[in-house]
């Protein structure tokens, strides 16, 4: 395996048939690191200057402060212009589903970190508190009846429903809801708007 330069602590190599497709190795070769997606995941997680830093060290050159700044620009810029420009995506983008808990009656979501999520009405919930939702974004709850049904749920007050009509969820075992939510912006206050569909089934 043929080794083409290094990248902090990591040596990059080329890969071959024998080798690890396109891998990042530590120390001698054979001993499997990074990813080459894991490392640039782990790029674009640190600051820009240690991004950057790596960035030097995987070329193996010198720079001086005004290169240094140079190349900061240059990420600054790219940054802005892919998250200031419409993108086209060639895979599908999705949240990985979660599911929130019901303790003692009581269900606390954090909306941006939960934003697609499933609730299982194992008991009745009396307290229902919503966190962290953002302007400008949307979220996802799905509610299940369990096997016996008839459960209630509580809903915040600052949600605002269709008609000022809270909703009532579906009583019937194994019954399910779909809940969306919407954020919209009131001088830099977030306004949460909820709209359901009720008794999800196939078609009989």
């Amino acid at each position: 395996m043929k080794s083409i330069g290094q990248c902090g602590t990591s040596t990059i190599v080329l890969p071959t048939t024998a080798g690890p497709d396109g891998r990042f190795q530590d120390g001698e070769p054979g001993q499997e690191s990074l990813t080459a997606t894991q490392l640039v995941a782990e790029f674009l997680n640190s600051q820009q200057e240690e991004f950057a830093n790596l960035i030097f060290d995987g070329l193996g050159e010198e720079f001086s402060d005004i290169d240094d700044m140079q190349l900061l620009r240059a990420i600054n810029e790219l940054i802005g212009d892919i998250l200031n420009h419409a993108n086209q995506w060639s895979k599908g983008q999705r949240y990985a589903q979660t599911a929130l808990a019901i303790d003692v009656g009581a269900v606390a979501w954090d909306m941006e970190a939960n934003p697609h999520t499933v609730l299982i009405l194992t008991e009745d919930v009396t307290s229902f508190t919503v966190s962290n939702y953002k302007a400008g974004a949307t979220y996802e709850l799905t509610l299940m009846q369990d096997a016996s049904g008839n459960k209630s749920c509580a809903w915040p007050s600052i949600v605002h429903w269709p008609g000022g009509k809270i909703l009532d969820v579906t009583q019937a075992p194994n019954s399910e809801d779909l809940v969306n939510f919407s954020v919209r912006d009131d001088n830099g206050v977030p306004i949460l708007r909820a709209f359901a569909g009720q008794d999800f089934k196939v078609v009989s």
